[in-house]
């Protein structure tokens, strides 16, 4: 018997606590209050250091896509005129 509600206490005392109820110490006491368990904090980001991040992310992204599109970005070289040799026309 493992379980926290069939404790010593409980059974000499008798009866089934409710869950969340702690016996002795008040009406508005929680198990988290009396054993001191403390939570989690959240780290607190503003608005503005988010969006700077997002900028930041954005922006290398841009980059990283014209970089891209110039690379599969075909310019034609256009020949001068009197150039008619076929080595100097792209398509």
């Amino acid at each position: 018997m493992d379980n926290v509600t069939f404790d010593i206490l409980s059974q000499a005392i008798g009866g089934n606590d409710p869950p969340r109820r702690i016996r002795g110490v008040g009406q508005y006491i929680t198990p988290s209050k009396y054993f001191y368990t403390a939570r989690e904090k959240r780290k607190k980001v503003g608005k503005e250091e988010d969006y700077a991040e997002e900028r930041a992310r954005m922006a290398a992204r841009i980059l990283e896509l014209e970089a891209e599109l110039m690379k599969h970005k075909r310019v034609p070289e256009v020949a001068t005129k009197g150039e008619t040799d076929e080595s100097k026309i792209k398509s």
